[in-house]
């Protein structure tokens, strides 16, 4: 496992994300003082979903599951 992620690390895969899984999440930052700029911070961000929802959308690549994926995936509480 460590060498997996070794090589995950160093070449992460290509996003495989459709649009509709991405939103903008805006965060005002906190002023020094009342006089100072405002700050409002926009990013583009994965929205939540469940991991199977990640497996059982398209996806660019062909996905292949275990045997016993639906065994295994019922019995994690956190998916990275």
């Amino acid at each position: 496992m460590k060498n997996n992620l070794q090589t995950y690390l160093s070449s992460p895969p290509q996003l495989s994300e459709i649009e509709d899984s991405f939103e903008y999440s805006n965060v005002q930052l906190p002023p020094i003082h009342q006089d100072s700029f405002k700050i409002l911070q926009r990013r583009f961000v994965l929205k939540d979903a469940s991991p199977t929802y990640r497996m059982e959308q398209e996806h660019n690549f062909r996905v292949f599951k275990s045997a016993d994926y639906e065994e295994q995936i019922a019995k994690m509480d956190m998916v990275m």
